[in-house]
């Protein structure tokens, strides 16, 4: 085609591949990999990037990224699953070892975002927007194709993830760029970009998180932070809490919803965010809102008030020196010491086949306490939110849909039926 590879940009058509290789233009122009560039674009310094649904931009730059070494030694992860995943161990793909990732709680660890959901995944096409790569002029795309490994979503972040099972060097940049500039149109949520690698020789996953110090800028991808991680199944203390005694003294219906803040709120005293209103500005709650999180921190013995600002315990003290895991057993703990957790724990390991639902829940807070109207509903959510929690963290309960059930039934009945 007399193209001048010395030029910055350089435009081809899908209909010209086509013609001149007689191949399908999205496989002839698919190179993850700066191995997988012709020798004449290696020499030349141009990759290739789609730039609408039928046409491609020959651009010169340097468009992968090479991932950088993980100097630390690889960190034990300690899992927890309500029941065998069979079909995690089937296929090859990168998908079984992000769900797996994801499963076990790695991807909120590494991520720092302990509330996440799967929200998007697979092939789609791309907006609009524009960019440059060395200085180039401005280069629109607009329907190009992409693909997201998986996507998840936080209440106040998005994680973006490209995968691969085996290890690799180096990466071609738009795998992550792309998807950051569609989600980033799309949503005013933090937008976070990961590369995740699957080892399965030494069973272990590596992981980097990326950001773009320019977001018009190809080229300006900057490392935040990697780690490498063994997942190691553990088993669940369900004995130690089955034998916890409920302490009169802590009879309260929290009212905190959201029990991963209340998990959170020692370790957040403990780094200096001491006070109402800096707790409430760090979540971006009223300082009401983030009281109920204080009560409930309070009631469970971790943390107390003096002049003014919050204070942690010897119990505090205690949960924040503790590892991550052994950290959410002793919390499971300081939960069933409140009476009508401790009373919706012993109904659920009491009945396996039925477990306890939201309305059931309401009619103990009802029975248990003053409260009335639409007051207990509202509460039994909570408790619900404690419980879902629980069975993340410690694995000694499932709840599904809206209904709890023990361990127990978790490995005897949802394994067989589902």
């Amino acid at each position: 085609m007399g193209i001048d590879l010395a030029n910055p940009v350089s435009h081809v058509t899908a209909a010209d591949i086509k013609r001149i290789t007689g191949k399908e233009p999205r496989l002839v122009a698919s190179m993850d990999s700066e191995g997988k560039l012709p020798s004449v674009f290696r020499e030349k310094g141009v990759f290739v990037l789609p730039v609408s649904g039928n046409s491609y931009a020959i651009i010169h730059g340097k468009g992968y990224h090479d991932l950088e070494p993980i100097e630390s030694t690889t960190e034990k992860f300690h899992a927890r699953f309500p029941f065998g995943l069979t079909m995690l161990a089937y296929g090859t793909g990168e998908s079984r070892y992000l769900l797996h990732a994801y499963n076990s709680g790695l991807l909120s660890r590494f991520s720092k975002v302990p509330e996440m959901y799967q929200t998007t995944a697979g092939k789609m096409r791309t907006g609009k927007f524009e960019f440059r790569v060395d200085g180039s002029p401005n280069i629109s795309v607009e329907g190009a194709g992409m693909e997201i490994d998986m996507g998840f979503e936080g209440r106040t972040d998005v994680l973006l993830f490209e995968a691969k099972a085996r290890r690799v060097d180096n990466f071609l940049v738009r795998q992550l760029y792309y998807p950051l500039r569609v989600a980033s149109s799309v949503t005013r949520k933090a937008v976070r970009t990961f590369f995740f690698v699957a080892d399965p020789k030494d069973e272990s996953y590596s992981m980097w998180e990326y950001l773009w110090t320019d977001p018009n800028d190809y080229e300006s991808i900057k490392l935040v932070r990697s780690a490498r991680f063994a997942v190691e199944e553990s088993e669940a203390p369900v004995e130690t809490l089955e034998v916890v005694e409920p302490d009169p003294n802590l009879d309260i219906v929290p009212q905190a919803d959201d029990f991963q803040k209340v998990a959170d709120f020692p370790l957040l005293v403990h780094t200096g965010i001491n006070t109402a209103k800096k707790w409430a500005q760090h979540y971006g709650i009223t300082e009401r809102q983030g009281s109920y999180y204080r009560e409930s921190t309070e009631a469970m013995g971790l943390v107390t008030s003096a002049q003014g600002q919050y204070v942690l315990t010897n119990e505090g003290r205690k949960y924040v020196e503790t590892d991550q895991q052994n950290r959410a057993d002793f919390l499971a703990v300081c939960i069933l010491k409140i009476p009508i957790m401790n009373e919706v724990f012993r109904y659920v390991q009491r009945h396996p086949d039925q477990g306890l639902a939201k309305d059931g829940i309401a009619g103990m807070i009802e029975k248990k306490s003053h409260l009335g109207g639409s007051t207990p509903a509202r509460r039994a959510s909570t408790v619900m939110s404690y419980f879902r929690w629980m069975a993340r963290a410690t694995g000694t309960v499932l709840v599904t849909g809206s209904r709890i059930y023990p361990r127990k039934k978790a490995l005897e009945d949802f394994t067989h039926h589902r």
